[in-house]
């Protein structure tokens, strides 16, 4: 049977009050990545392959230069609309997304949301709103705990025809390049983490936070954060390219080996 989300404002207001990081996981600020190896590593195509991800890196490397990667990724950060979010995101994205006009399901083979059906396009525009409304109220939340629960909570709005992950993920790096933009790369990385195993974890966090228990989002992301403090010091360019890239093979490695299920 199809599971059919209706994102309520309770389920919205749930997100930013009840999710909590675990205490104690260190940012390093002794290795420093730049911020466009981030972001490259965020657009879903960068993982197909490892030209794919030199290209992305590229482009993203150019827009720092010129000094467009940041601001774009600040105004993101104060959009206040979808419209708003998507028209900042587009240089980085390549891509400005429509908000859909019907319903849709999440398009992946993963056991936990094969059959998620994202709310209605009505509920969604109506999902939105007080998405954006709740992240300005929510100034006392750490930044990071709020940049977590706005991206669970714009995944499972879904509300762009296409587009959706690569613009959660973005939207995502934004919030924390505003929160601590040394730790930033680190902080975005860990998001990456998170799908680790083909994204068996995430999905099943997902599934749970979206019957009210965050949880296990919470920990899956800590330990991803970790995990990503370890990485860090393989994605600095300083090393060179081949450096670079090996260090994007590890990650990869990482993210395509999936566990044996166990349902």
């Amino acid at each position: 049977m199809d599971i059919t989300f209706t994102c309520s404002d309770q389920w919205i207001a749930a997100a930013f009050s009840e999710l909590r990081l675990s205490c104690g996981v260190p940012l390093r600020q002794d290795v420093t990545c730049p911020l466009p190896v981030a972001t490259a590593l965020l657009l879903h195509d960068s993982f197909d392959r490892s030209e794919l991800f030199e290209r992305n890196l590229e482009r993203h490397e150019l827009l720092h230069a010129h000094a467009l990667l940041e601001p774009a990724l600040n105004r993101a950060h104060a959009a206040c609309t979808l419209g708003q979010l998507s028209a900042a995101l587009e240089t980085i994205t390549g891509l400005r997304p429509a908000q859909r006009m019907r319903g849709i399901g999440i398009a992946t083979q993963n056991s936990y949301s094969q059959r998620f059906r994202g709310p209605s396009a009505v509920q969604a525009m109506r999902a939105s709103v007080r998405l954006f409304s709740t992240r300005r109220r929510q100034t006392e939340r750490s930044g990071i705990e709020k940049a977590l629960a706005t991206y669970v909570v714009l995944l499972s709005i879904h509300p762009f025809a296409d587009g959706n992950g690569r613009t959660a993920r973005m939207l995502f790096a934004a919030d924390a390049l505003a929160h601590d933009g040394h730790a930033a790369p680190q902080l975005t990385l860990a998001l990456i983490l998170l799908h680790r195993g083909r994204g068996r974890l995430f999905h099943l966090a997902a599934l749970c936070a979206r019957t009210g228990d965050f949880s296990m989002l919470a920990t899956c992301y800590s330990e991803a954060l970790s995990l990503a403090g370890a990485f860090l010091p393989a994605l600095c360019p300083q090393q060179g390219r081949p450096a670079l890239f090996d260090g994007y093979q590890r990650i990869d490695g990482l993210l395509k080996r999936a566990p044996a299920p166990h349902i």
